[in-house]
């Protein structure tokens, strides 16, 4: 069996032979030094491997190789790295095409040989998640059984606000964040002041003032997992369900994110939005994701700090179609920010936007006293498949003391340490500020491999794909 980016190898094509190295060819570097007989071995560089395949291509009629050439070099004609499979065992090598083949016919038969360089030196094998609940530095070991070193992907869910975060193996440790001694007074930038996870409406109140661009109507359901709308009611132009929930205590700066998917087709129409209110309900921000085409699928993101719209992005490629993922919006000093971002099933970001504002004249200094949530449709048209809220947190933004020692994550905060592309995230986003400089990545070898984390967390995760020679 031969695939290509998944694709099976035509049928009129037949497996003569397959010629791969044995390993990757290998060049060792010396430094010669006058006096000395044997030169210093520097090190060593990896080639390219190569993977010939003979062929042979069996046509119905005399002239039927010529076509069946035709077919063959459009399964081969690839844009960049392809994933080639030889065998059924899954594994895959990162190849491409050399484009130099030349097919001999006779009569209705072609032969000929297909090249392909290996961009990678090993092939790539099944992909495995280990999930850990360990206490603090208690050691995991993870077993790897592939033949060739392989890089963890390191996801680490937290159980309380921590400064730093220490991640062990055998070959390396990565830092994050600053630690704090017993003298130290740790204080956190962004306090949570609302993190509800939309299990149910409790807190959550209808509406009795109007909504600009919109009319409330229908009502909303919880679910336990998150919250969506019931049923939107009727109303000319853009109408739904709404809810607004009173903070704790009014924010001067804040920062407002929310967890939301909207999955739409090309002929609904739909909304969600956030309302960013004072203690007078009159609206200080909001942003939205939407999907306002009734004969186009697609999505357009919008933010606005009063009146101001400083967000208006559409995104025609599809790219946030089926959306799951995040939007965001602050206010610090007189600098508004927005961000919306989609995630792939491993909860990284995979599209993403964000813009600036400064809001110069001083227009919008109200503080945020209130979220309104709202879900709306178009008139008469379809509205969205799926559309649901699973999460809301708001954050006071504050300026640390001078001395003290602030916290890098909250509970329930993701962090990931990628080994393989050297760098860490937090809940899906870059997080490289917070990396101490004389961190290491590491790998796993085959065998038994040791981890260990501090501070003590809720839970881990150990992801890996089987390297093999």
């Amino acid at each position: 069996m031969l695939k290509l980016n998944g694709v099976n190898l035509p049928a009129f094509v037949k497996v003569i032979d397959i010629k791969t190295m044995l390993l990757p060819p290998v060049e060792n570097h010396f430094l010669q030094v006058r006096g000395r007989k044997i030169p210093y071995l520097l090190g060593k560089s990896t080639g390219l491997r190569k993977i010939e395949v003979e062929i042979k291509i069996i046509a119905e009629s005399l002239d039927g190789v010529s076509v069946l050439v035709g077919e063959l070099a459009e399964w081969l004609d690839h844009d960049g790295e392809a994933t080639l499979q030889l065998e059924d065992n899954n594994r895959t090598y990162s190849v491409v095409y050399d484009g130099e083949t030349e097919i001999d016919k006779l009569l209705n038969v072609g032969s000929g040989s297909l090249s392909f360089y290996c961009t990678h030196p090993y092939a790539a094998g099944n992909t495995y998640s280990e999930a850990f609940r360990p206490n603090e530095n208690e050691v995991i070991s993870v077993d790897i059984v592939s033949t060739a070193e392989t890089f963890p992907i390191i996801d680490v869910t937290l159980s309380e606000a921590i400064t730093d975060l220490s991640v062990t193996g055998e070959e390396g440790r990565v830092l994050i964040g600053t630690p704090a001694d017993t003298d130290s007074t740790v204080t956190s930038g962004k306090p949570v002041i609302l993190n509800d996870t939309m299990a149910t409406l409790t807190g959550w109140a209808t509406p009795s003032f109007t909504i600009t661009g919109s009319t409330v109507a229908g009502n909303l359901k919880a679910n336990e997992f998150n919250i969506s709308p019931a049923a939107y009611g009727t109303g000319a132009a853009w109408h739904g369900p709404a809810a607004v929930k009173t903070l704790l205590k009014e924010l001067q700066d804040f920062e407002v994110e929310v967890d939301l998917s909207l999955i739409s087709n090309v002929k609904n129409m739909g909304k969600a939005q956030i309302l960013l209110l004072d203690s007078s309900n009159r609206e200080i921000g909001r942003i939205s994701l939407s999907d306002i085409w009734n004969k186009y699928e697609a999505m357009r993101f919008e933010a606005k700090a009063g009146n101001q719209v400083f967000v208006n992005e559409d995104r025609m490629d599809g790219s946030w179609n089926s959306f799951n993922g995040i939007m965001r919006i602050s206010r610090k000093g007189t600098k508004w920010t927005a961000f919306v971002g989609k995630r792939n099933t491993r909860g990284l970001f995979v599209s993403s936007f964000q813009n600036e504002w400064t809001d110069t004249a001083k227009l919008n200094t109200a503080k945020l006293g209130k979220v309104l949530i709202h879900f709306a449709g178009k008139e008469l048209e379809p509205t969205p498949d799926t559309i649901f809220i699973t999460n809301i947190k708001v954050f006071e933004l504050v300026e640390r003391a001078a001395g003290t020692v602030g916290t890098i994550a909250e509970p329930g905060d993701i962090l990931t340490v990628d080994c393989e592309r050297a760098t860490i995230l937090r809940n899906g986003e870059i997080f490289v500020k917070e990396l101490n400089p004389v961190s290491t990545f590491f790998k796993f070898k085959k065998g038994t491999n040791t981890l260990s984390i501090s501070p003590k967390v809720a839970g881990v995760t150990v992801t890996y794909t089987e390297r093999w020679l």
